[in-house]
């Protein structure tokens, strides 16, 4: 399975067209419907289900598309100081409230992602295919059927970049960013793997879902 992270705003353009699967990731127990997930043609197909359940659903999408678009709730990325702390990755992190990527519930989703991702591998085989990832990133979510609001709202916002509100942000690849693409199996290595492009959406458009 090849793993190409999308890297930018201007590279999804051409992506529009492929199969597309937008999850909202969450990591509980039995009986905890913690994930969203969101695909097929418009209107999506969209549920909210348990983690393992929400494998078993990708892994059939992505058997069945050998090249998909796959956006992860979760961070796929990572920031350190010069001293070499986990630092925030941009004012996106800290406005209008804070959520670093290396406190929970962010270190606990960035682990539940590679979990996510490796499962599927595993569990059908998927050695030739290909899936361009994105980074989803959406905060303060409340009330029914929030992980759904969330998968929905995400691949509204890469169908239709022009969503107001909307904010695409490249992190740059450097000494002080790793991306978490190496863990998931593919070819690329440390030093030279990129970083998701991060599709951050306004609160406000999850309102009306």
């Amino acid at each position: 399975m090849e793993w190409i992270p999308v890297q930018s705003r201007q590279s999804e353009g051409g992506l529009r067209n492929l199969p597309l699967i937008a999850v909202d990731l969450g990591f509980a127990g039995d009986g905890n419907r913690s994930c969203g997930v969101a695909w097929g043609n418009e209107p999506a197909s969209c549920e909210e289900m348990e983690f393992g359940a929400a494998v078993s659903r990708v892994s059939e999408l992505l058997q069945i598309n050998r090249e998909s678009v796959l956006i992860l709730e979760a961070p796929l990325s990572g920031a350190f100081s010069a001293s070499g702390n986990p630092c925030a990755r941009g004012e996106f992190e800290r406005e209008p409230q804070r959520r670093y990527w290396y406190v929970q519930p962010g270190s606990g989703i960035a682990l539940a992602a590679e979990l996510f991702v490796r499962r599927p591998i595993q569990a059908v085989g998927l050695e030739n295919g290909t899936v361009h990832i994105v980074e989803g990133f959406v905060t303060r979510v409340t009330g029914q059927h929030r992980h759904k609001r969330v998968a929905v709202a995400l691949r509204r916002a890469f169908l239709d970049p022009q969503t107001p509100g909307t904010y695409w942000h490249s992190v740059k690849r450097g000494g002080n960013i790793h991306s978490v693409i190496v863990l998931f199996g593919s070819d690329a290595n440390e030093a030279h793997s990129p970083v998701p492009v991060i599709l951050k959406l306004p609160e406000a458009d999850l309102a009306e879902l």
